[in-house]
């Protein structure tokens, strides 16, 4: 099967790293996968597609990946599957000729919510085309706003990139790990007051932060900052934790948190719909009522001050993820909705 990503630009996020993953299991797998993204310099663009130039954090996938200027249908290669997930580009693909492939929209977040103006999104998630969401609560979205039944595909953890590894860190800190961002939404702020608020009542607490952003001198107030920390170190990063903290108001299906869990890390996070695929509160992690900072604090705390309890969690949430799907198991089930895609369409 021919299959086509598109991806308008290769910037680290979650995102994309789900639809890396995808493109390259297809890859392995024998069929004729290409990532398209944008880039609009002539010269820049043929020296990357000249020595197949990519960033750092994906040069492990194995995919055909070209620049092209845009995503007009001159630039984009014949296929049977085109996929999009970018509520930006819902535009272009709409406007791709049949040889461009059955179209596809992969969605990974109720974008309306932090990501563009809301009619725009809106406009986006009411084109028909096939769609296909990576969580339960936004297949309800679906249902609910626009009455369109879709497809779900959850995302799952890679247990050989990430496990438990040696503890190189002081064992008798409590190493509590968050992720940085600079959206407001991802609840950076609200994180570090969480653990500002009890971290001089426990001298051995360190807060440590890591993400792709580099921060301003003293804007995030931590005991350790990793920026732009390798793909292959971010398993030792996690297993040298011991609480995963995840602030986020929402989150499509986030990976962080399964990656931490999976590597023996205790999760505390806000109750988002996407949390319910595996934070089960006193079991696989401490869940907090949503967007309530006091009980995001006292769910910290409890598990900053109680050892057993985090170990019960940490073990708890470490179980689950050997049990969860596997990635190939999940682009099974995304190559056999193409299938189906494209059987309805060559009727």
């Amino acid at each position: 099967m021919k299959i086509t990503f598109l991806e308008p630009q290769l910037k680290i996020n979650g995102g994309r790293r789900v639809i890396f993953i995808y493109a390259d299991i297809l890859t392995k797998w024998g069929h004729e996968v290409v990532v398209a993204t944008i880039n609009t310099h002539l010269l820049k663009r043929w020296i990357a597609n000249a020595i197949d130039y990519r960033p750092s954090w994906m040069r492990q996938y194995k995919f055909k990946l070209i620049r092209v200027p845009s995503f007009n249908s001159e630039h984009i290669p014949s296929a049977d599957i085109v996929v999009a997930d970018e509520w930006k580009i819902i535009d272009s693909l709409s406007q791709l000729p049949k040889q461009a492939g059955v179209k596809i929209h992969f969605v990974q977040h109720d974008e309306r919510l932090y990501h563009g103006d809301r009619e725009k999104i809106d406009k986006a998630y009411r084109y028909p085309v096939k769609k296909i969401v990576i969580a339960e609560w936004l297949r309800e979205m679906f249902k609910q706003d626009y009455g369109i039944e879709v497809d779900l595909v959850l995302n799952s953890v890679d247990k050989k990139q990430f496990s438990k590894q040696p503890r190189t860190k002081n064992p008798n800190d409590i190493r509590i790990l968050m992720l940085h961002h600079t959206y407001p939404w991802k609840g950076t702020k609200e994180g570090i007051e969480v653990v500002q608020r009890f971290k001089d009542g426990y001298p051995n607490v360190k807060l440590i932060l890591f993400g792709a952003r580099k921060p301003n001198v003293g804007e995030t107030p931590c005991d350790e900052y990793y920026y732009n920390l390798p793909q292959e170190k971010l398993s030792w990063l996690y297993s040298n934790s011991d609480i995963f903290l995840c602030p986020s108001w929402d989150e499509g299906f986030t990976l962080p948190s399964i990656e931490a869990m999976a590597c023996g890390c205790a999760l505390v996070t806000y109750g988002t719909g996407s949390a319910r695929h595996y934070a089960y509160d006193g079991v696989t992690a401490m869940v907090a009522e949503r967007l309530n900072k006091e009980d995001l604090f006292l769910k910290t705390e409890m598990l900053a001050k109680d050892k057993a309890l985090r170990d019960k969690i940490a073990q708890g949430g470490y179980e689950f993820m050997q049990k969860m799907p596997t990635w190939e198991d999940r682009a099974t089930e995304l190559l056999n909705i193409f299938k189906k895609e494209l059987n309805k369409n060559n009727a």
